[in-house]
């Protein structure tokens, strides 16, 4: 089996901002698309404006956000399926 990788972009709302959840307490707060997806000063942790503990930055991505992943990675797989199928 192979591995395919691909980048996603993550939207903001009408302003921009993206929602966050803290692994430690559950709380939530915004960032600007940009700030989180900034690949002139990247950086690896994130940390929380409530508890102020640090994780790596993906473990702060809110429910939302990993479920609208989950949902592209799913159709890119059922494409790449009936690719392969068409084929028989």
């Amino acid at each position: 089996m192979s591995t395919e990788n691909f980048t996603i972009t993550i939207q903001g709302d009408s302003e921009g901002y993206v929602i966050f959840e803290c692994p430690y307490c559950d709380s939530e707060f915004k960032l600007q698309a940009g700030e989180y997806q900034n690949d002139d000063e990247p950086f690896e942790e994130l940390f929380c404006p409530y508890c102020g503990l640090a994780k790596e930055k993906n473990e702060f991505l809110s429910s939302d956000v990993i479920e609208q992943v989950q949902m592209i990675a799913y159709n890119y797989r059922v494409e790449e399926l009936n690719k392969l199928f068409k084929k028989m």
